[in-house]
């Protein structure tokens, strides 16, 4: 990418970025302060409201970098399939992402849009089951016992969101607990796999077979003579 077009790019990103804060500065419906503040300041909460929520927040915002810089990063590479994981794992983990930090399946869709609760979890175990069934060649080759039990924590969150009611602040705080384990599971695993596949990208001769954690049941053509 040459110098012009990156700075065409700087200069979209900052329109867009400032179309936005007009955009809410101008709405008439929410005090711009409320949209631009901090949240704790505008619930006037404590430092720490939130600490694990937004440590998970964090966990999916690293995923979902790591996982769509390495898909940017593989470019050149031949090997669509595997390009494909690392995409789609990003977009799935944005979707992870922006649904938990702005509680969208919990507000914003039942109570602004009229979706259930149920409707936009159960996207949960669809994606997930397209990840597994679509790429299971490379899950199968690289440390998949992580992301299954990333899975199995996360699931066990949906279950007890969905299905069972929250009396008290122990039952919050287990399935609150569920999930933060599975995000940190999901990005550890993502971590491992990714930096696997870069690393082997690098060090790799021309016309080198590829390793297990990028193809396991099918070799590219260009990658099957040594």
């Amino acid at each position: 990418m040459n110098q012009k077009s990156n700075t065409n790019i700087t200069l979209l990103i900052y329109g867009i970025a400032f179309t936005l804060i007009v955009l809410v500065a101008l709405q008439p419906f929410t005090p711009a302060s409320v949209l631009t503040g901090d949240p704790l300041i505008v619930a006037k909460g404590k430092f720490y409201y939130g600490a694990i929520s937004s440590l998970g927040s964090i966990g999916w915002t690293a995923t979902s970098t790591i996982c769509l810089v390495t898909y940017f990063m593989l470019s050149d590479s031949r090997d669509k399939k595997t390009r494909s994981f690392f995409l789609f794992s990003g977009l799935f983990s944005v979707f992870l992402l922006v649904d938990d930090l702005f509680m969208l399946h919990d507000d914003f869709f039942p109570n602004y849009l009229g979706v259930s609760q149920s409707f936009i979890l159960a996207l949960y175990p669809i994606l997930s089951a397209f990840l597994l069934i679509n790429y299971r060649g490379r899950i199968a080759g690289s440390s998949y016992t992580r992301l299954f039990i990333a899975l199995g924590f996360l699931a066990l969150s949906v279950i007890i969101d969905d299905f069972f009611p929250i009396v008290n602040r122990l039952d919050l705080a287990i399935e609150d607990g569920f999930k933060f384990l599975g995000i940190v599971g999901w990005a550890i695993y993502f971590f491992d796999t990714a930096f696997t596949v870069l690393n082997y990208e690098v060090k790799r001769p021309k016309n080198r077979i590829m390793p297990k954690v990028l193809k396991l049941d099918k070799l590219e053509p260009e990658f099957s003579n040594n």
